[in-house]
């Protein structure tokens, strides 16, 4: 399984059914707050808007390589209505695949930069928690509202896994775990008996969860005693694979010297105050995210450096083809030119040249060639 380089709304306001009361006011001016009145009914279009907009959504799981599933949605659910129809989907399909006996196994399961309720995402690790589902690469980075309640929930998942469906992945940087957040997720990997699992690619070894927590709250100390207590090992993106029995997971770490952690000071903001989604380069491309229908967005580094590199030649084949129009054009006209010239001194060039004359009269030279050609001395 490759490892990835850098990873990669607000629901709306419920009506309530709430109607203005009409007051009958013998007064002729209106009162004061009479433009505030129309705010239940601009709530009320908002949230329909919302859920014909969910409602008219196509399938947000999607079939991937060798049987297997992929979930595309990163920033794509910005609603809690769109975030309700992806739960829905997601168990259906939990549902569907375990009547036929089979195990749900999602390639990529990318939810990413999007404000998920709290309430959506205890359904959607409810839903992966079921035996009868594995998930290979979990992505939810840059999700503001993923904190330390929804960390207990992803923490509830992961205790309940086993070799056979046990995660490979999972990318939850930029969010809002703090220190309880990522003991509760230490703790459950710890417990486990389905960590560290078989690396995917060598199945006689053992490897285990690699996990990313840049930029979340998390007290560096609380951090640093999971490592010395064995549960957790660092790694960087330069190094190789690295087998262990007994570490649980490999924590990414900076490439430098420092290995620091990466850790954001204070506490985390209000989803609302959250700051906008990080652009994202996926190393390797769109693997697992749709081959064939990202019409050009989301390719990787070499991909658009192709593409460019592509344009430039088409721009310099187009300039070089209308360099040898013109010049085509020039010869064209120098060349018709000399032929008019000799039609009209007598050398009949072209079609029908020099009808009617006297084949035996004497020709008339032009005047470039009227004297004859000077005599060796």
């Amino acid at each position: 399984m490759a490892e990835f380089e850098q990873e990669e709304e607000a629901d709306g306001a419920e009506a309530g059914g709430f109607e203005e009361e009409a007051v009958e006011d013998p007064v002729e001016d209106p009162p004061e707050d009479t433009a505030p009145q129309d705010e239940p009914d601009e709530q009320q279009e908002d949230a329909e808007e919302q859920q014909e907009e969910a409602e008219s959504v196509e399938p947000m799981i999607e079939s991937g390589p060798d049987g297997k599933y992929v979930v595309r949605m990163r920033q794509k659910l910005k609603t809690a209505a769109l975030a309700e129809v992806f739960c829905s989907q997601l168990q259906d399909k939990v549902e569907e695949e375990k009547s036929q006996g089979k195990m749900l196994i999602f390639e990529d399961f990318d939810i990413s930069q999007n404000v998920i309720p709290i309430e959506q995402l205890e359904n959607i690790f409810g839903a992966l928690a079921d035996g009868g589902v594995q998930v290979e690469r979990f992505r939810a980075f840059g999700c503001p509202t993923l904190n330390d309640q929804a960390a207990s929930f992803l923490s509830g998942w992961l205790s309940g896994v086993t070799n056979e469906n046990a995660p490979f992945e999972l990318h939850l940087s930029d969010c809002a775990i703090t220190s309880d957040g990522f003991h509760d997720l230490a703790t459950a990997l710890e417990g486990s008996d389905a960590f560290p699992g078989p690396d995917p690619k060598n199945r006689s070894k053992s490897l285990p969860l690699y996990i990313r927590l840049e930029h979340n709250y998390i007290e560096e100390s609380t951090i640093q005693a999971f490592i010395d207590s064995g549960v957790i090992m660092t790694m960087r993106k330069n190094e190789g694979i690295r087998h262990s029995t007994t570490a649980k997971a490999r924590l990414l770490v900076r490439e430098d010297s420092s290995g620091t952690f990466q850790q954001k000071k204070g506490e985390p903001p209000a989803p609302e105050d959250a700051p906008p989604p990080k652009r994202v380069h996926d190393k390797g491309g769109d693997k697992g995210k749709g081959k064939g229908k990202t019409k050009g967005k989301g390719k990787s580094g070499r991909e658009a450096e192709w593409d460019r590199d592509q344009r430039q030649r088409d721009v310099r084949n187009v300039a070089r083809d209308r360099q040898r129009d013109w010049d085509r054009r020039e010869w064209d006209r120098d060349r018709f030119h000399d032929r008019d010239r000799d039609r009209e001194h007598g050398k009949g060039g072209g079609k029908g040249g020099g009808k009617g004359k006297d084949p035996n009269a004497k020709q008339k030279l032009p005047p470039w060639a009227a004297l004859p050609a000077p005599r060796p001395s």
